[in-house]
């Protein structure tokens, strides 16, 4: 399946999502100022298709400590996308979201056929 495919499901749609799921966890963890700080480092147009440039900035900023972020991420994303969150060997955190965008695009496409 590519990109394109998924029943009509826009980028920008999935986007929104991983966007709120990364605006909610900086908050929580972080605080409302230094999330806001770190968005504004790390943020782009679109997260999906620069997904690879935020998880580099998270550790750069972080540290290891970006490990523990990411994993509060991803498991808010599949939660809000009504995905079975499984840990799986050798699984970073762009596998993750690359993994949520292609069942949610499925689920997407299930539903609207």
């Amino acid at each position: 399946m590519n990109e394109r495919e998924g029943g009509g499901c826009s980028n920008e749609a999935f986007d929104r999502v991983l966007r709120a799921c990364i605006d909610e966890v900086l908050s929580e963890v972080l605080g409302d100022v230094s999330s806001a700080i770190v968005l504004r480092h790390v943020g782009g147009a679109s997260l999906s298709a620069g997904i690879e440039f935020f998880a580099e900035a998270l550790e750069r900023i972080f540290g290891e400590g970006a490990s523990l972020l990411e994993t509060l991420i991803v498991r808010r994303l599949y939660a809000k996308l009504g995905i079975q969150y499984d840990v799986k060997a050798n699984y970073e955190f762009i596998d993750y979201v690359k993994e949520a965008e292609k069942k949610w695009r499925q689920q997407k496409g299930q539903l609207t056929m």
